[in-house]
């Protein structure tokens, strides 16, 4: 069963850069950030709905609502700003880092919530491990984010820059050769 919530895990954090990438291009189309976050939000609305009626189980709103605390009913608001945050990034800071930083907001308040055990998470106290995982994190998103280029121009040969980039004619203008065996077009 575990390895089962770890694919599940694994699955949802390869959507997320997905999602981000499609809303994205359909802000293009809806003029807008907010305008492709409701959309997808109510797409996913439809689709939740769907899955509900063919489960044959409803959402008993008359109950829950006057028995929970007012901010039991705030989670969607908070989908809502991550989805419109991802809309915007996304296309300006690229996938990698979107996900780096959204990342590393995310461990950040988990690790708060599990060393306070607020919002019923278990009490587990932050310790030695995870101050090493947060800063290993931290050079994660650091590099990813902020030495992507510079990496590249400091190891050549190490990190010879992004995948199938054409290099950049040099300021006298003549194109390095390419590889041998390929026609330049």
């Amino acid at each position: 069963m575990q390895s089962a919530y770890l694919i599940l895990a694994l699955a949802a954090g390869m959507f997320m850069p997905i999602q981000a990438g499609i809303n994205a291009k359909l802000a293009g189309m809806v003029d807008g950030a907010i305008p492709a976050a409701f959309v997808s939000f109510l797409v996913g609305t439809l689709a939740l709905a769907l899955v509900l009626v063919v489960m044959g189980q409803g959402v008993p709103f008359a109950r829950a609502l006057p028995a929970s605390p007012w901010w039991y009913w705030v989670g969607g608001s908070l989908g809502a700003f991550f989805v419109t945050a991802t809309v915007i990034l996304a296309p300006r800071i690229g996938a990698g880092a979107m996900v780096a930083l959204t990342l590393a907001g995310q461990l950040a308040a988990s690790m708060a919530l599990d060393h306070f055990g607020l919002l019923g998470f278990p009490h587990i106290p932050f310790d030695g491990k995870r101050l090493i995982g947060s800063v290993l994190l931290a050079a994660g998103v650091w590099l990813i984010r902020f030495q992507a280029g510079t990496l590249s121009r400091t190891l050549p040969g190490l990190c010879p820059g992004p995948v199938g980039a054409r290099p950049r004619t040099p300021p006298g203008g003549v194109t390095p050769p390419g590889p041998p065996g390929r026609r330049r077009g």
